[in-house]
């Protein structure tokens, strides 16, 4: 077990605590700018839900996975719906969603990112906060 994976583990109600109340309104507008009203999103490590939840709210229909089985737990109780166990490299169907939204992508290697984003046609891509693009002709973290 990675030394992240052991963190999420053992701090994931700490981790949940901390972040599911964080206001993402303005993110996820820019974010949802780009995708068809009621479209299909993809939640790539998706922590605590929050960002799930915002969507489904909305009105989107969201697929959701964390790599932390004890968050995927949480954020499951927290959406109300499964939240599948996985990690990012294990994402080959990306071309069922209309945008994929990952808080955390720039933390990825190049190979895994290039991988998950470049086969979405129309995609509306989301990384941190600080380098969010959701320009379909831009790979995220490019700058």
């Amino acid at each position: 077990m990675s030394d992240t994976h052991r963190y999420y583990e053992t701090q994931a109600r700490q981790f949940f605590a901390e972040t599911v109340g964080l206001e993402m309104g303005e993110l996820h507008r820019r974010f949802l700018d780009a995708i068809p009203a009621g479209g299909h999103l993809l939640d790539a490590g998706c922590g605590s839900g929050r960002d799930a939840k915002a969507f489904l709210a909305r009105g989107y229909r969201v697929t959701a996975f964390d790599a932390s089985p004890a968050l995927a737990g949480l954020a499951s109780e927290h959406l109300g719906q499964s939240v599948a166990v996985r990690r990012f490299a294990e994402v080959e169907e990306t071309a069922l969603y209309d945008g994929i939204w990952a808080c955390r992508i720039c933390s990825l290697s190049w190979s895994v990112r290039a991988r998950m984003v470049a086969p979405v046609r129309r995609p509306a891509c989301a990384s941190s906060p600080a380098t969010t693009s959701t320009s379909p002709t831009r790979t995220p973290c490019a700058g």
